[in-house]
């Protein structure tokens, strides 16, 4: 990322794991600790909050994913760019210019707020070639149970339904080959506290 000569050097640490991963309980404990934390998927409901966006999606996949309140029915629009990978192209062509756009305008405006060090949080970073915008990439994983029995739990998926989500989601390998750390998180959240706890001093002696 280009680096105005007025705005002090900031470090861009984008943050990402798969659904069940813990990564939300990192953004969390970030957030307590003060750190700014670009979240790209409330980016993503903002912008299709806006008329002219949801006036293109609608365009792009009919008046049947609108509710009756006429708003975008978010888990219906999930459900079809899930079931078929071409209709989710599309719907990448509408929002992938808009949220980078968007997280570049967050970006230079923290620095200039004097931010040495700034989080995005996006769990599609990779995949949608966000972590082209960042400096590092830190991945919070943990083992495929733990991630199943963690969702089961909090949204009363199915099993199979969150297989099936993680059985799309791009494979844990290649993700880590594009890490800078990792955080291995199939124990507490005290656990994963220590390990953040210990990542953040590090990053501190560098900043």
């Amino acid at each position: 990322m280009k680096q105005n000569k007025n705005e002090k050097k900031s470090i861009i640490i984008g943050l990402t794991g798969g659904i069940g991963s813990g990564k939300t309980t990192v953004t969390e404990l970030l957030l307590e600790k003060g750190f700014p934390v670009i979240d790209a998927d409330k980016i993503s409901r903002e912008i299709m909050d806006e008329p002219k966006t949801g006036c293109e999606v609608v365009d792009c996949f009919g008046e049947n994913i609108v509710d009756p309140d006429g708003k975008i029915d978010r888990r219906k629009l999930r459900k079809i760019v899930f079931e078929d990978e071409s209709l989710l192209k599309e719907l990448n062509k509408i929002f992938h210019e808009k949220i980078r756009n968007r997280i570049n305008i967050d970006i230079s405006s923290l620095k200039k707020d004097g931010k040495s060090v700034i989080f995005l949080d996006a769990p599609l970073l990779i995949e949608n070639k966000l972590d082209k915008m960042v400096d590092e990439v830190w991945i919070v994983f943990c083992s495929i149970e733990s991630q199943i029995e963690r969702v089961m739990k909090r949204d009363n998926s199915s099993r199979k339904e969150i297989e099936q989500i993680i059985k799309r989601q791009m494979p844990l390998d290649e993700k880590l080959e594009c890490a800078n750390l990792v955080f291995k998180n199939d124990g507490s959240v005290l656990e994963l506290k220590e390990k953040l706890e210990s990542a953040l001093q590090s990053l501190n002696e560098r900043v």
